[in-house]
């Protein structure tokens, strides 16, 4: 793995952590929404910092997922539908699994730097 390939990967873990502990956080303990907000908008600064590390052809499909599963699961979360605590946390984790295993593969195969 090279150096921006490295690098790219760093950014990457910080973004997710900044991005998805506040959705997850938000449905544990809701009374620290102002701790929540502000940690998904240093996740979205750091968003816009990793998507500028990819492959411009590359850099529009990544793009739109995040997008998609970030605005999905912020839906999921904030939602008034009728679902336990528990099954949205479980939702929640198999989003965030998948999402995060194919990113590593395409990391790690070189196909985002």
């Amino acid at each position: 793995m090279d150096e921006s390939a490295q690098k790219l990967l760093t950014l990457s873990k910080w973004t997710y952590c900044m991005l998805y502990a506040p959705l997850f956080g938000y449905t544990i303990n809701q009374d620290l929404y102002f701790l929540w907000v502000a940690m998904l908008f240093a996740g979205g600064v750091l968003l816009l910092f990793k998507h500028r590390l990819i492959r411009q052809n590359m850099r529009n499909k990544i793009t739109l997922i995040d997008l998609i599963s970030i605005l999905g699961l912020i839906y999921v979360v904030f939602s008034d539908i009728n679902l336990r605590i528990f099954f949205r946390q479980v939702i929640f984790f198999v989003v965030v699994t998948i999402f995060i295993i194919s990113y590593n593969k395409l990391l790690y195969a070189g196909k985002l730097t």
